[in-house]
């Protein structure tokens, strides 16, 4: 696999809680011509866009750590657990907070 010659990407969304303090987002960049053999980065927010600075993504059947709003994933990883449907993000000490692909 090999991507474009322009950067995408994906966003992931938590399932819409009752506590705002929950909600996070996932943006997934596939930059411009990397491989299999590459890492992707990934960026985590509130639903506002405030960076939410650490918890544990778990994806494509995958743990990712998250640092300063950011982690990094495999891309042979991201492949490889592609059929994984489960989406989770645990902020430390909360409980993990489900989520899902979305779509513009």
């Amino acid at each position: 696999m090999k991507c474009p010659d322009r950067d995408f990407a994906v966003e992931f969304r938590s399932i819409l809680g009752n506590d705002p303090s929950q909600r996070w987002l996932v943006r997934l960049v596939f930059p411009a011509g990397r491989g299999t053999g590459d890492m992707l980065p990934f960026y985590v927010t509130d639903w506002d866009d405030a960076p939410i600075p650490a918890g544990t993504l778990h994806l494509m059947g995958g743990q990712w750590k998250v640092e300063e709003g950011m982690g990094r994933i495999p891309c042979a990883d991201f492949v490889a657990g592609i059929h994984e449907p489960a989406v989770w993000f645990c902020q430390p000490g909360r409980e993990p907070v489900p989520g899902g692909l979305t779509f513009a």
